[in-house]
């Protein structure tokens, strides 16, 4: 079931034109937190930038369950870049 924008507040939509996660489906981001050194559960941590942003994977339900977390103060999902490159 595709995910609506407009129910996720702390997403950034201009990060996304579409959000249409099956289950499995997984998708890269950075992360603001409000308190210094917090972590939501079920995030795996990919790289930290500083103590309150940091890159990680989410799936649909990590991403539900950022929008209710009130330590959490914004998502913003990467975009696949095309390379310039001829295949």
């Amino acid at each position: 079931m595709p995910i609506k924008l407009d129910d996720l507040k702390k997403v950034e939509s201009s990060t996304v034109t579409t959000l249409a996660l099956n289950e499995q489906d997984k998708v890269e981001a950075i992360i603001k937190v409000k308190p210094a050194g917090y972590i939501p559960a079920n995030v795996r941590v990919r790289a930290r930038i500083d103590s309150r942003l940091f890159t990680c994977e989410l799936g649909k339900h990590e991403l539900e369950a950022l929008q209710s977390d009130p330590k959490v103060e914004s998502v913003s999902i990467s975009k696949k870049l095309k390379s310039s490159e001829s295949p």
